[in-house]
């Protein structure tokens, strides 16, 4: 028996994992960007902060929803919510996805 509640938690864990890829690539991007224009800036340092941040409270709450709910009661139910938890924060994470993609590359 699957819980949308746990369902919820596992996908914070996925957005945040989609959140912070975002945030590397666009740090990748940036220190290209530097190394080519202005090698005495460091753009990216403030990118990670503070894009690391969002990741990390994402990160938090889903580990304290979780520990607050319990696991499933079965290990099929359980790899069940991280299948239905994938597919509830896809959209989202190609959304991160494509915004870092327009701010790196642009439209083409």
């Amino acid at each position: 028996m699957t819980s949308s509640v746990r369902i919820f938690a596992k996908s914070l864990h996925w957005l945040a994992l989609g959140w912070a890829i975002g945030v590397v690539w666009l740090c990748y991007s940036q220190i290209q960007h530097d190394l080519l224009f202005d090698p005495v800036v460091n753009y990216h340092l403030d990118t990670l902060i503070e894009g690391g941040i969002p990741a990390l409270l994402l990160e938090v709450c889903a580990f304290l929803t979780i520990a607050m709910i319990g696991r499933a009661p079965r290990r099929d139910a359980e790899w069940r919510e991280w299948l239905y938890s994938f597919i509830w924060a896809l959209f989202p994470i190609v959304m991160i996805l494509y915004t870092v993609h327009l701010m790196v590359i642009g439209e083409v």
